[in-house]
């Protein structure tokens, strides 16, 4: 894998037990494997959005923000390259969490 695979940030998010990070990788793998051509996520703030636009990137999913707050959200477009990553981030979360330390696994965790 490429270093910088994932954000510090959303490797910290998949770790958070509030973070919309969960729902946002289901709703990826179920596009992914779908036959949707497009879907809508609920709306979600910012940080939020941002997360969900780099786990998207993973997937080869192309990512539209609509609407104004506090209705702000993003929709998938499913592209001709879309599929399952060869990492989730909750895969790299979790590798990154039994690695010696908790360090940064080589190639898992961006700038």
């Amino acid at each position: 894998l490429a270093r910088g695979f994932f954000s510090r940030e959303a490797l910290a998010a998949a770790r958070d037990p509030v973070s919309v990070a969960p729902r946002v990788e289901a709703a990826l793998d179920l596009f992914a494997t779908g036959g949707e051509r497009r879907h809508s996520l609920p709306p979600m703030g910012r940080a939020e959005r941002r997360l969900a636009h780099e786990m998207a990137h993973a997937y080869h999913v192309a990512t539209l923000s609509l609407g104004t707050e506090p209705r702000r959200h993003i929709d998938f477009v499913r592209t001709a390259a879309t599929a399952l990553p060869p990492l989730r981030l909750s895969e790299a979360a979790a590798a990154l969490a039994v690695s010696a330390g908790g360090g940064e696994a080589e190639g898992l965790v961006g700038p």
